[in-house]
């Protein structure tokens, strides 16, 4: 893999076509796609500064979420970042509990900052920031549902701004740390 700008890992091989297509119309430098499990990363002797996974962790158990922090680290250096995403309890757990059937299919872990916090500290990260996304929910949700089919852009200021201007708990949160030597 050497000479690439980076590395995809994917278990799904038509996401790695599709990342192929779309990454040939905007860089000339080859990145490395790799077939593979999160679980036993294909990346054998490979160590990295960083790591992004967005929507992979959230979506497993506690003991799978330690497991995938560990293969994790296994592929990062020491000090190397992780950035992944996080769903807030605080908000997420009233909404899917009015949800209609079938309307959260899938699973999602549900964490309080603090618990957030442990989980990453005992897989051997430290915090560097929780950046919170999506605040005042419901209104952007509302905008969303009634803005958007009449003016995408209007949706998409109004939603911008609102989720800049908003005090309060997040929805999610993009989560940085780094991990411990």
């Amino acid at each position: 893999m050497t000479g690439a700008r980076g590395v995809l890992v994917d278990a799904s091989a038509p996401m790695l076509e599709q990342a192929q297509r779309r990454l040939a119309r905007v860089t000339r430098r080859p990145f490395a796609l790799v077939h593979g499990d999160a679980f036993a990363l294909p990346l054998a002797g490979e160590r990295f500064d960083f790591v992004y996974t967005f929507r992979l962790i959230r979506h497993f158990e506690r003991d799978d979420r330690r497991r995938l922090y560990a293969e994790i680290a296994r592929v990062l250096r020491p000090g190397g970042t992780l950035v992944f995403d996080a769903v807030n309890e605080v908000v997420s757990a009233p909404l899917r509990a009015g949800a209609r059937p079938g309307e959260y299919a899938h699973y999602d872990a549900l964490l309080r900052p603090e618990a957030l916090r442990a989980e990453i500290e005992a897989a051997g990260f430290e915090v560097v920031t929780l950046r919170g996304a999506q605040r005042r929910y419901g209104l952007l949700r509302a905008l969303q549902v009634l803005l958007a089919p009449r003016s995408r852009v209007l949706a998409r200021l109004a939603m911008e701004a609102v989720d800049r201007m908003s005090q309060g708990a997040p929805l999610e949160w993009a989560v940085t740390c780094r991990r411990r030597g």
